[in-house]
């Protein structure tokens, strides 16, 4: 037997089947998505630890819910988010905003348009 196919047995039986797993995270990780309140500012490596603890709860529900490796991750990625935040700068950075337009169909609401371009070029790192 090859190593991987011996790895992906060794991981088939740990977290469960991987079209499963990839199906519940995908549609997790979009539900977070669809309810980020448009204005909401969210570092890159905020939302890439929030994605991947999404992940690692998927594992846990869908596979072996003792397997530490997965709880430590989760505590990992925790982790790296507050060690950034403790990294407090003053210069803003760009940082993931929905894509889609929040329209409101109700007479007399604000409609919220993505940013422009020229908005979006005063966030460090924005590659236009």
């Amino acid at each position: 037997m090859s190593k991987v196919k011996e790895t992906l047995e060794e991981r088939t039986a740990t977290y469960g089947d991987f079209a499963t797993i990839a199906k519940f995270t995908n549609q997790l990780q979009q539900t977070v998505r669809d309810f980020i309140p448009y204005e909401k500012d969210i570092p890159d490596y905020m939302l890439l630890a929030i994605n991947m603890i999404l992940h690692k709860i998927v594992r846990a529900v869908n596979g072996d819910s003792t397997h530490v490796d997965n709880w430590v991750d989760i505590a990992g990625y925790a982790t790296l988010v507050s060690e950034e935040l403790t990294k407090t700068t003053t210069k803003r950075r760009y940082v993931h905003k929905p894509k889609k337009a929040i329209v409101v169909e109700t007479p007399g609401d604000t409609v919220i348009t993505p940013p422009s371009l020229e908005e979006m070029s005063r966030y460090e790192g924005f590659r236009g």
